[in-house]
């Protein structure tokens, strides 16, 4: 009897130094059951009543292992040592407008969650280019600047006008400016051509570039017949209008293709 309860205390030994008692794992990185092992290629994984784990949330974990007949305790402990990244945005809004410091990066990269907020806060009513530095943190506390700049505009970044309208004025562009005049030729564009045309303008001797959108938002109208024919000829959503008036290019379809096949009304 002594001999055996002497081989159990051995072989309970032996079990319990199998496993790690703390482990720790950088954010992001993947954690196994095997990790806890100190001969990771035995077979292992974690009880359900385990802690889970989260590689994004830094933390202290309570794992249970279990590997052969018996679940070991053990500590994890993950840790966010690596400062975000991010790439620098230009942000260009008009005056009066405000954007958030998130407008101002792009492409953050970090194993955790990251916060984005102003450094500096930037002046949203001061017309011109400023510098703005972005504060981003993580949930390991790391933090990082990323420099990046402000364009305020003294006139619209863009201007939507109805195709066949004609030519805007001056005023639809300027937000606020005591001189001010077209560098483009405004009358030279086609306003029966749907698209995208650059404006530039010099406001109080300083030059600007904005978008104009020429667009079509009035559904043509559209007088249409009944048709009476044999069934099973061919028949185009055309064959049912008299005509249509819009100012642009239109086409016609079916919502619903006729069945040819019917013989009746429909």
């Amino acid at each position: 009897c002594f001999l055996l309860i002497v081989a159990g205390a051995i072989f309970l030994l032996y079990e319990s130094s199998r496993v790690y008692g703390e482990c720790y794992a950088e954010a992001g990185v993947e954690v196994t059951a095997q990790d806890f092992l100190r001969n990771p290629k035995e077979e292992a994984y974690f009880a359900e009543d385990s802690d889970p784990i989260d590689i994004a949330v830094p933390g202290e974990y309570h794992v249970k292992v279990k590997t052969g007949f018996f679940t070991h305790m053990s500590t994890l402990y993950i840790a966010d040592t690596k400062a975000p990244r991010g790439e620098p945005v230009r942000v260009s809004v008009e005056l009066g407008q405000e954007c958030g410091a998130d407008a101002f990066v792009a492409d953050i990269r970090d194993a955790t969650k990251v916060q984005v907020s102003y450094r500096s806060q930037p002046d949203f009513t001061m017309p011109g280019t400023q510098k703005v530095e972005i504060l981003l943190t993580d949930l390991g506390g790391n933090r990082t600047v990323v420099a990046s700049e402000l364009f305020v505009s003294r006139v619209v970044l863009e201007l939507t006008v109805e195709a066949g309208g004609g030519p805007p004025g001056l005023q639809d562009f300027i937000i606020v400016g005591e001189e001010a005049e077209f560098i483009s030729d405004i009358d030279a564009y086609d306003y029966m051509t749907l698209g995208d045309r650059t404006v530039e303008l010099r406001v109080d001797g300083v030059d600007y570039t904005t978008t104009m959108h020429i667009v079509d938002t009035v559904p043509p109208k559209v007088e249409v017949q009944d048709v009476h024919d044999l069934a099973l000829l061919p028949k185009s959503a055309e064959d049912f209008i008299l005509s249509v008036e819009d100012l642009t290019e239109t086409k016609a379809k079916f919502v619903k293709e006729p069945d040819l096949t019917y013989v009746g009304e429909q």
